[in-house]
């Protein structure tokens, strides 16, 4: 089979088309994957930001009141007290004469998100909490003589017997047995190799931990702006105060010195000896106890450890700290942990994990690239639409041409022939009978006037197919003009048994047109000379007219026959070329199908045009001209 046949030149094209979809689809595919992954990071990144900006302000607010509660002394966990330095001397228990007792600060308003300060000690019933907010005792004397009982003292009663009932449930209270230590720094065991597979998996996991201890650090750093390391117990280890110098040995007495003078001598001594360095009391550690939040620490008081903290409020701490980032995380909920972790979404001050919830992030705008792939799509889809169109003419002309090039071969096989026979025959004195040689030799001068309108039209075509139509312009009034081609149409229309019958109007007969008059002779020749070969045989009345009229700055020729018209299938191919075949030029009227494609390219050549305006009771054809410039 030859490729040249249409089904292959359209697999060909269906072929480079599905390598280019496949092609720019793969692109396609690639592009969109790399702007999902692009867009996913740019939305877990204003996450992380926001999550980032809510931990700030929650370990800010908390921060505050660690650092206040870390500051406070050990002895403001006992309602009354005296001032620390008429206790210099672990062995002196009672209170000098004159000297008074200072109230303790809590026994006062609690500060904010606190329930109740207390302090443990071990009574013969067990562990119990005590209070500054809850005297008894003597503090309850002195309290009832300076202050009133308030419902802030009854309440702190009430949260007292609640703490003390906590502790009941925990019983191991951390620091009841220890006394304060330097923390030791956690040994972190080494972590264990990873097969070779899991090494791009270890190495997003290890960039992650370090982002998020880089970002750990850096609210620790924020957190501990008092001096003191506040919360975890993973920072890094203070060093311990070195403690003062000794005093100097007092000299040797001489061996001549009493006994009395080297016992007072001794007395004096113990009296000015400095007194013994006092611990610093541990850092507040929170730990959960059932749902509630206590802070507490080892501190050393009178020579004996103890264990101090408070009682947070964590509901409406919670509600504070959810409130300061509202505008960030509006769903965003805090969840007790077991400790504080290098959790990128937990608080360094609180063991508390912040959950953000639904978070609506700011819309990413559209990539260029998606707007991209939309022109390059449009572009190819264009681009083959237009391709399969100029394919599709292609073809069609192609197929048009070749059934031209069958019915020209047609139409000059039966007039070649007919002039070989005649020709012969009257060379060959075979037609002895003069009327015979004469209507041999007529049909010959008709068959040659077939050939030469033949030729005609197919030149004409081609030059204006080449953009080199004639352009023997005259200036001739229309009158003239059709007065002249008069006579060959009449002979063409009486070989057919038909009359022209030509009319007029006396203002367009006297119209100039400025034109090629050959051109406008050749259009009207053809529309008389389709009328005798369409409409001659079933025609109704045996004429054809031609009328002239001027309409504006226009003349218009119609030519009518009364045959059956066109039929309604050839329409649509009316004033298309080549689009007769051999079998239809062999089965109907002379001629290849080109006469009114010619007439109509000629009559847009000439600045008109050629129309049909009425297919009822014959066709009738108009065509129309410019009218020429005055002089």
């Amino acid at each position: 089979m030859s490729m040249q046949r249409p089904v292959f030149r359209w697999l060909l094209f269906a072929l480079c088309v599905g390598l280019f979809v496949a092609a720019l689809g793969w692109v396609t595919l690639r592009t969109l994957e790399m702007e999902k992954q692009n867009t996913a990071a740019a939305r877990d990144a204003q996450l992380q930001e926001k999550l980032r900006l809510s931990l700030w302000r929650m370990d800010s607010m908390v921060s505050t009141l660690l650092v206040r509660e870390n500051a406070r002394p050990p002895r403001h966990y006992s309602a009354f007290y005296s001032p620390a330095d008429l206790f210099s001397n672990a062995s002196q228990t009672a209170l000098p004469a004159g000297a008074a007792l200072t109230p303790s600060p809590l026994l006062g308003d609690l500060p904010a998100y606190v329930n109740l300060h207390f302090e443990v000690t071990r009574q013969a019933s067990g562990l119990m909490c005590v209070s500054p907010q809850v005297p008894t005792g003597k503090d309850l004397t002195l309290a009832n003589n300076w202050y009133a009982i308030s419902p802030q003292m009854q309440n702190a009663t009430r949260k007292l017997s609640e703490l003390n009932m906590l502790l009941q449930r925990h019983p191991l209270l951390p620091g009841t047995a220890e006394t304060p230590s330097e923390p030791k720094a956690a040994v972190k065991p080494a972590p264990a190799a990873l097969p070779v597979d899991q090494a791009s998996d270890t190495l997003s996991v290890s960039r992650q931990t370090t982002a998020n201890a880089v970002e750990f650090n850096q609210r620790l750093k924020i957190s501990n702006v008092g001096g003191k390391n506040l919360v975890l117990d993973k920072a890094l280890p203070r060093k311990a105060t070195p403690a003062p110098a000794a005093a100097p040995a007092a000299p040797v007495a001489s061996a001549g010195m009493s006994t009395a003078t080297l016992e007072r001598s001794k007395k004096a001594d113990v009296a000015t000896a400095p007194p013994k360095p006092v611990p610093a009391p541990s850092d507040l550690q929170p730990r959960w106890f059932g749902d509630e939040l206590l802070l507490t620490r080892t501190a050393v008081l009178d020579g004996a450890s103890r264990v101090q903290g408070l009682w947070l409020d964590w509901p409406r701490l919670k509600a504070s700290l959810l409130d300061t980032i509202k505008d960030l995380l509006p769903q965003a909920k805090l969840v007790p942990t077991t400790e504080v972790g290098l959790d990128a979404a937990s608080l360094v001050t609180l063991p508390v994990r912040l959950i953000t919830g639904p978070v609506e992030v700011a819309s990413v705008a559209d990539s260029p690239l998606i707007n991209s792939l939309l022109i390059a799509w449009a572009c190819f889809v264009l681009a083959a639409l237009a391709v399969a169109l100029l394919l599709h003419r292609a073809i069609q002309l192609s197929e048009r041409r070749g059934a031209f090039v069958s019915a020209v071969t047609h139409e000059l096989r039966t007039p070649l022939t007919t002039f070989q026979l005649y020709s012969e025959m009257l060379a060959d004195d075979m037609v002895p009978d003069a009327a015979r040689r004469k209507e041999y030799l007529t049909t010959l001068c008709e068959e040659s006037t077939r050939l030469t309108h033949l030729v005609e039209n197919v030149l004409s075509y081609s030059r204006i197919e080449r953009g080199r139509a004639a352009a023997r312009k005259e200036r001739v009034k229309l009158g003239q003009l059709l007065n002249r081609i008069e006579p060959r149409l009449r002979q063409r229309a009486a070989q057919c048994a038909l009359e022209v019958e030509m009319s007029i109007a006396a203002d367009a007969a006297e119209t100039d047109l400025e034109l090629d008059g050959l051109a406008v002779e050749q259009i009207v020749f053809n529309l008389v000379d389709n009328a005798c070969k369409y409409a001659a045989a079933a025609s109704t009345q045996p004429k054809v007219e031609l009328h002239a009229k001027r309409e504006h700055q226009r003349v218009v020729i119609e030519v009518r026959d009364f045959g059956p018209g066109i039929a309604t299938g050839q329409l649509k191919k009316l004033f298309r070329p080549f689009e007769k075949s051999a079998t239809e030029a062999a089965h109907s009227a002379p001629g290849v199908g080109l006469g009114l494609a010619l007439c109509k390219r000629l009559a847009r050549e000439l600045g008109g045009d050629l129309l049909l305006v009425s297919n009822e009771g014959g066709a009738s054809f108009q065509f129309t001209l410019p009218v020429a410039e005055a002089e």
